[in-house]
C-alpha cells in the first residue's frame, strides 16, 4: 500500500521492462511523505501519484488488439492506402489550366477549364467556361464539376452543374464510375431511365485528356461529343 501525503501536486511515472523489481522513496521538501516497498513491473508503465492511483497498462494489450483485428478480416490499412494514392494520382492529373476543342453537332467551339483541390483534397474542382458569348454577353456554356474518389464505395463519384439548367442537384446529375487504369467512364442515369455516358481518358504520353460524350438508346451509344484537354 501507498502512505498519502498531505501534498498531492505530484505525479511520478516509471518505466519498467519485464521482471523489474522497482524500490522508490519519495521525499516532500518538507518531510517524507510515503515509502513504496518493493513492486514488480511486467511489460508496462507504472503510474501513481500521491492519492494512491497506481494504474499498469501493459504492452501486450496493443498486440493482441491488433492480432484480433487481422482475425475479423479488416482490409488492411496498407493496401487501402495503396489504392486511394492511386486514385488521387489520376485526379490530380486533372489539376491546372486547360483549352478545351469540342465539336458538337458537328460545330467546332472552344472552352476554358480551371482544376483544382477543393475541400481539404477530397474533391477535383472543374471550372469550364466558353468562348462564345449569348446575346448579352454572357458565357453560352459555363459549368462547375465535382469529382471524388469515394473509398467506402470504390468507386469515382462525379457532379455535374452547369447553365442548361437547374436540376444538378438531383440524383440524375450524379454519375459514378468504377477505376479503370487513366479511364474515368462516368454513367449518368435520368429519373426517365435514359442513359449518359461521359468518359475521361488520360493519355501519360502527350499529357492531354480525352473526353467522350454518348447518350444511349437500346443498349447502344449516340454520339453527342468528342472533347480534347491541352493543358496551358
Amino acid at each position: 500500500m501507498l502512505t498519502n501525503c498531505s501534498n498531492r501536486k505530484h505525479l511520478y511515472i516509471l518505466k519498467s521492462g519485464a521482471r523489474e523489481n522497482i524500490k522508490h522513496t519519495v521525499h516532500h521538501a518538507e518531510r517524507k511523505c510515503f515509502h513504496l516497498p518493493e513492486l514488480t513491473a511486467v511489460n508496462g508503465i507504472l503510474i501513481f501519484d500521491n492519492n494512491n492511483f497506481l494504474k499498469l497498462i501493459p504492452r501486450l494489450m496493443k498486440t493482441i488488439l491488433i492480432k484480433l483485428m487481422l482475425l475479423i478480416g479488416l482490409t488492411p490499412l496498407s493496401a487501402i492506402a495503396q489504392q486511394t494514392i492511386e486514385q488521387d494520382m489520376l485526379l490530380n492529373n486533372l489539376v491546372g489550366n486547360w483549352t478545351l476543342q469540342v465539336t458538337i453537332a458537328g460545330l467546332q467551339t472552344t472552352h476554358d477549364i480551371t482544376a483544382a483541390w477543393v475541400l481539404d483534397h477530397q474533391y477535383v474542382q472543374l471550372k469550364e467556361v466558353s468562348h462564345e458569348k449569348d446575346n448579352s454577353g454572357k458565357p453560352l456554356y459555363e459549368a462547375i464539376v465535382y469529382i471524388c474518389w469515394e473509398q467506402n464505395r470504390n468507386q469515382y463519384s462525379c457532379l455535374w452543374l452547369d447553365n442548361t439548367g437547374n436540376g444538378g442537384l438531383s440524383a440524375e446529375a450524379v454519375g459514378h464510375a468504377n477505376a479503370n487504369a487513366d479511364t474515368i467512364a462516368l454513367l449518368f442515369t435520368g429519373t426517365d431511365g435514359s442513359i449518359f455516358h461521359t468518359t475521361f481518358v488520360y493519355s501519360k504520353a502527350t499529357d492531354t485528356w480525352q473526353w467522350m460524350m454518348d447518350g444511349e438508346e437500346n443498349g447502344k451509344l449516340q454520339p453527342f461529343a468528342r472533347v480534347t484537354l491541352t493543358k496551358n
